[in-house]
């Protein structure tokens, strides 16, 4: 847990430096979804309060990632800016956001 924690926090420390999408690997996204759930289930049976510390820290530190990036998705599309590194869903969402963005903007997509 304190790995993937640490891990996280690198990719949140990473992004804030970075103008454009840090690329992310898959599997560490993954794991800390998997690992979020059990540490759901462990405070659920257990009612420790270590548990749900570490759900917070890992929680709070993936939210904060994701509404960076989430930032950095919106500004690509209101630019028109291409991005690299996105998830598939940044992706979805960045398509979508285009000609919303557009619209915004006054123009035709």
């Amino acid at each position: 847990m304190t790995d993937l924690l640490t891990t996280i926090q690198g990719y949140r420390r990473d992004q804030l430096t970075s103008p454009g999408l840090i690329e992310i690997r898959s599997d560490i996204m993954r794991s800390a979804e998997v690992a979020l759930e059990n540490l759901e289930r462990r405070y659920r049976d257990s009612g420790s309060e270590a548990v749900m510390l570490d759900h917070e820290a890992l929680a709070t530190a993936l939210d904060d990632l994701q509404e960076m990036r989430a930032e950095i998705v919106w500004q690509g599309a209101y630019d028109g800016a291409l991005l690299y590194h996105m998830t598939e869903t940044e992706a979805a969402a960045y398509d979508q956001l285009r000609p919303i963005a557009a619209k915004l903007k006054g123009e035709s997509e």
